[in-house]
């Protein structure tokens, strides 16, 4: 799996704040898509065990 892109204490995307991962691939190809570039199920970065190990301890905080 790739992504293209992790916020951390994102509170742009719902309410509260949040851990947001943007995962790549995506079938929809809606006309208008804002990133059409993520369409691609290879764009972005691998998402591997150090990443999956960063947003476990970023979910951890009170906060989230």
């Amino acid at each position: 799996m790739y992504y293209g892109n992790m916020k951390y204490n994102d509170i742009a995307n719902g309410i509260g704040v949040r851990t947001s991962l943007f995962v790549s691939g995506c079938r929809h190809h809606c006309k208008g898509c804002f990133q059409p570039q993520t369409w691609d199920f290879d764009y972005g970065k691998p998402f591997t065990k150090e990443e999956e190990e960063k947003i476990a301890a970023s979910l951890r905080e009170d906060y989230v």
